[in-house]
C-alpha cells in the first residue's frame, strides 16, 4: 500500500490562496521552520504518489508524473514562491525576427523551461517584425486573443485542478 511522503520544501508563508489549493489538493502542512538564510521551510505530507524534485527548479508533481505546483525558490530570497499549475496556459516566444503568442497543453511539461519547438501548442500567433520589434501595446492585444481562446475552449483554464483527468 503506498503512503504519504513526507518532506521538506520551500513554500511562501503569505499565498492563502495557495494554501487553500494546497488543502484542496491534500497536501498536509505539518509545520513551520526557519533556515538560516531568512525564510521558511515546510515540512508537509504529499497526497499519495506525489513527489517533490525537478531539473530546472523545484516542482510537485502529481501521482501520474505531472508537474502541478512550481516552487521557484532562491537561497538569496527572503521568501520562496509557490504556484499551481493550469493545465491549459498562454505564453510568448520572442525570436530574433519574430514573437508567436501562443496557447499550450501542460498534461506532459517535466519542466518550465522547454525550448518553444517542445511545447504542445493548440494555437498561435504569429507576428513577423517589420522595421523592429512589436510595441508593448501590440503584444497585448495578442496576448488578450490568447485569453479569449482559452476562455471560448477551456472555460475554467485558470482553475490549477480543472481538465487533468481530461
Amino acid at each position: 500500500m503506498a503512503k504519504q511522503e513526507r518532506v521538506y520544501m520551500p513554500l511562501p508563508l503569505y499565498h492563502l490562496k495557495q494554501i487553500q489549493y494546497w488543502l484542496v489538493a491534500g497536501i498536509y502542512v505539518l509545520g513551520v521552520e526557519k533556515f538560516s538564510g531568512g525564510g521558511y521551510h515546510w515540512e508537509v505530507y504529499l497526497p499519495v504518489g506525489w513527489k517533490y524534485g525537478g531539473d530546472t527548479g523545484k516542482f510537485l508533481f502529481d501521482e501520474k508524473g505531472r508537474a502541478r505546483v512550481f516552487v521557484d525558490y532562491d537561497a538569496r530570497a527572503e521568501d520562496p514562491t509557490s504556484s499551481f499549475l493550469t493545465r491549459y496556459d498562454h505564453a510568448c516566444y520572442l525570436g530574433t525576427q519574430e514573437e508567436k503568442h501562443f496557447v499550450f497543453d501542460r498534461i506532459n511539461m517535466k519542466s518550465l523551461s522547454l525550448p518553444y519547438a517542445e511545447y504542445k501548442i493548440l494555437t498561435s500567433i504569429k507576428v513577423t517584425y517589420i522595421g523592429g520589434k512589436s510595441s508593448r501595446d501590440e503584444s497585448e492585444v495578442h496576448q488578450g486573443e490568447c485569453v479569449q481562446w482559452l476562455n471560448k475552449n477551456y472555460p475554467n483554464w485558470q482553475d490549477p485542478f480543472a481538465y487533468w483527468d481530461d
